[in-house]
């Protein structure tokens, strides 16, 4: 294929400052952020001895520079991240002030039957410091089953960790994972007076919030039959996609040999649910087919359907191919 195009070119430019409470021959790592984007760009460098840096090339536009540095002794975890516009000449002498990780308590409230012997495990997500995402277990693990009389139980012994410790700026998901706590949910968590639950939200140095997270027990649940070509689609599989596209409250379930599915402990609100004959693409999973369906809280929907043929493949040992 041949294609014939012009571009005009325009001008880039440099960016350089000093680092503030610079930890010399610590590890060291500065990207810039076009607003919006999850790729940094720009080549960029750092002087380990003296905390000089220079990003080089910049087009016009606005950018978040993010700095991060891990020291070893103790080991802690600085940051910081600053707000630029490059508009028409190069940024000189840019003073950016690394400051520690935060800490950030949770609480935990119970409502709606909802007690403390279930167990959640919550993760701070950062969308492009990706290796410093934050694990809590909040609650209590559940009691193990079969035990011989005497031996301990130390699994049911409440998490006590109470806060996300060192937690650097950057964009965060909040992401929840029930272990075994039947028909508990996580129905509200936020950040000071912002939601997190859904979506993303910034973290910056020096924030002082807790974090209050909500957990009920009136869960919903949906069950039905699924036929394929007028027969009970046997093997196929159901998925209960929230609205938002959040694919962390993805729910999904297998049909019986009649057709039949039940799928338990759902988080009342906005849904997709669509079933597939075999083994779906990721874009079948994310489009907009499927019957929309809001469910209650303590609601059990029936809901029956015909199976769409699945757009992917399965690769050897497991997994979805797209």
């Amino acid at each position: 294929v041949t294609a014939d195009f012009r571009r005009a070119t325009e001008p880039a430019f440099d960016i350089d400052g000093w680092l503030a409470g610079f930890s010399p021959g610590a590890w060291t790592r500065i990207q810039l952020y076009r607003d919006g984007d999850r790729l940094p760009l720009g080549a960029t460098f750092v002087n380990l001895s003296t905390g000089q840096f220079r990003v080089v090339d910049v087009p016009r536009g606005s950018y978040t520079l993010r700095v991060a540095q891990y020291r070893a002794d103790p080991p802690k975890w600085f940051a910081a991240e600053a707000q630029v516009v490059v508009s028409a000449e190069p940024i000189r002498n840019l003073l950016v002030e690394l400051s520690a990780g935060v800490d950030i308590p949770v609480s935990v409230s119970y409502e709606a039957g909802a007690q403390s012997s279930g167990l959640f495990q919550l993760m701070l997500q950062p969308q492009h410091t990706r290796s410093n995402a934050r694990h809590l277990l909040i609650g209590k693990a559940p009691k193990p089953r079969g035990l011989p009389e005497g031996a301990p139980e130390a699994a049911s012994e409440p998490s006590q960790a109470t806060a996300f410790t060192d937690v650097i700026p950057d964009q965060y998901r909040l992401a929840v994972q029930p272990m075994g706590n039947g028909g508990d949910y996580v129905a509200a968590a936020k950040l000071g007076d912002r939601d997190v639950l859904h979506g993303e939200f910034p973290i910056t140095g020096g924030a002082e919030l807790e974090l209050h997270v909500t957990i009920r027990c009136d869960s919903a649940s949906v069950e039905g039959k699924v036929t394929f070509r007028g027969e009970p689609a046997a093997g196929a599989i159901v998925y209960l996609v929230p609205a938002t596209g959040a694919v962390g409250g993805l729910k999904l379930a297998p049909c019986d040999s009649e057709g039949s599915y039940r799928i338990q402990d759902v988080a009342p609100g906005d849904y997709r649910i669509q079933a597939w004959s075999g083994p779906p693409s990721a874009a079948d999973i994310l489009s907009s087919s499927g019957e929309k369906l809001t469910l209650q809280p303590g609601e059990h929907r029936t809901q029956s359907m015909e199976a769409a043929p699945g757009g992917g493949q399965w690769k050897q040992g497991g997994g979805l191919l797209e």
